[in-house]
């Protein structure tokens, strides 16, 4: 009797549908070649699948929704159109090859695979209980799928951060970079600059370091044209944020900050973004930075100085430090109009309760000059504040080095994986808290010098300052004001107290 067949060729990659060994079009000419040889009749398909994973289904009813030819292969098979089904091998099904068999078989169907064949029954005598030779063909082919997968896991945990040390090549090239012209495919390029991104980088820069909002820059990016990262409409500060805090800017290539996690029950997969930092490499990558690890540094301890402070498109001198001397609540501004006598008034009152703190905003800007010129002039007569010593980093560099050993060991077949697994693991938890400890230390210390720098500042001019605080950018002054105090404690209309850090 002439067996009807159907054939199903998959990969997992667009790149493997090419030219391959096993390319789509080759699965498909070995499978045709042989069923001819034997006098098989193709009365269905071909079922071909490209570039689709196979491996992140716990059900078929999943799959089916999410990859059409696989239902039409099935629906065929429920219509009685082919007795098998015939591929280059069972990794064409790789986690789908258990249900897929099962409902192949519930409907008469046999898998025919050309690198593991066993003998088909014919279709009269076929039943699942027949021969437990396929079965067990399928059941081996499934462990060693599933063992090779896992292999490529380990090897591309690996490989990559290796890869990114050696080579300095970022996974994603950031806002103000892109690849030189005419290498816009080239997956090893170093990428360069964009003169006019990095132009409105550098004032993106500039504004924050000078006190602005992140919310009074995102103007500047929407004036400019340019479409923010990642296909998005409409800059936001949250984004504007995130680029500006990436270290790529100051040199540093970092590969696993975010990892790709896919949801067993529903095949979906979302992207995980706090990975701890022990799990991400860290090393100095081929480009051109746009700034020095220095300004970076005064970046990052900007926005975490700042939290969730003066956010908003408009500062004034004391946005984000004036406090309720009565219940601790931060006082809100807002402007008095006096049942429409004379021009409004702003004044700052308690978030809590109105009646605790009532106080007008071009008082509180006498007093606190005031208050400032009398802390400065003792500060200036007190002995100088040392800023701390730069940390040592030789304990970092002797850890890096122990895991540049290990590395070269292990590509040198010196040492086993599972060995190299286990060191290296150990080696970057020590790495994760001597980094950790070295950035707090960098934070502090950056936060120490422009602190220092705006006193030396102010003490040289320390008559000047009841004008400046008036008169001066508003922006400008908070900056200066949150970079000297803590807070500023309101306790009445005529009682304030300044807290310095």
């Amino acid at each position: 009797m002439t067996f009807r067949y159907a054939i199903w060729a998959a990969v997992s990659t667009e790149t493997q549908a090419t030219a391959d060994k096993i390319s789509l079009p080759d699965q498909e000419r070995k499978c045709r070649s042989l069923a001819e040889s034997r006098g098989w009749r193709e009365t269905a398909g071909p079922f071909i699948l490209p570039g689709e994973s196979r491996t992140r289904w716990v059900n078929l009813r999943d799959a089916e929704n999410e990859i059409p030819e696989l239902r039409l292969m099935l629906d065929a098979a429920q219509g009685n159109l082919y007795d098998l089904l015939v591929m280059y091998d069972y990794n064409r099904l790789r986690d789908l090859l258990g249900p897929v068999s099962k409902t192949l078989s519930h409907y008469g169907v046999q898998i025919f695979s050309l690198s593991q064949p066993v003998e088909p029954l014919l279709p009269q005598n076929f039943s699942p209980y027949a021969s437990d030779a396929s079965t067990m063909m399928q059941g081996l082919a499934q462990i060693i799928s599933q063992a090779q997968i896992s292999d490529l896991r380990r090897k591309y945990s690996i490989a990559m951060p290796l890869r990114v040390s050696q080579r300095g090549l970022p996974v994603q090239i950031p806002f103000g970079y892109r690849k030189p012209p005419g290498r816009e495919t080239d997956r090893s390029v170093v990428p360069v600059q964009d003169p006019e991104r990095c132009d409105l980088l550098l004032k993106a820069k500039d504004a924050l370091l000078n006190g602005y909002s992140l919310s009074q820059i995102v103007p500047l990016f929407e004036a400019s044209g340019f479409a923010p990262p990642g296909g998005g409409q409409c800059w936001y500060a949250s984004t504007i944020k995130n680029i500006l805090s990436n270290p790529f800017y100051a040199g540093i290539v970092r590969f696993g900050v975010t990892k790709s996690k896919l949801d067993p029950r529903t095949g979906r997969r979302f992207r995980e973004k706090h990975i701890p930092e022990s799990q991400t490499i860290t090393g100095l990558g081929k480009h051109e930075p746009l700034w020095d690890t220095a300004t970076y540094q005064a970046i990052v301890t900007e926005i975490a100085r700042r939290g969730k402070n003066y956010r908003g498109r408009k500062n004034n001198q004391f946005t984000g430090l004036l406090d309720c001397g009565q219940c601790g609540k931060r006082l809100w501004t807002f402007y008095h109009s006096n049942y429409g006598v004379g021009e409004p008034v702003r004044v700052w009152r308690c978030s809590s309760r109105e009646s605790h703190i009532v106080v007008s905003h071009s008082k509180l800007v006498t007093l606190v000059a005031e208050r400032l010129v009398e802390a400065i002039r003792k500060l200036a007569d007190a002995p100088p504040s040392e800023v701390p010593p730069d940390v040592d980093h030789v304990e970092i560099e002797e850890l890096r080095a122990q895991r540049k050993r290990l590395e070269d060991a292990y590509q040198a077949g010196a040492l086993g994986l599972p060995s190299f697994v286990e060191r290296t693991a150990a080696i970057d938890e020590q790495l994760n808290k001597a980094q950790r400890k070295a950035s707090l230390h960098a934070s502090a210390r950056q936060d120490q010098i422009t602190r220092l720098s705006a006193l030396h500042d102010l003490a040289g001019e320390v008559e000047s300052i009841p004008a400046y605080l008036a008169e001066a950018d508003p922006t400008q002054v908070n900056h200066m004001l949150h970079m000297l105090l803590e807070k500023v404690i309101v306790c009445g209309a005529n009682d304030i107290e300044l807290v310095f850090k």
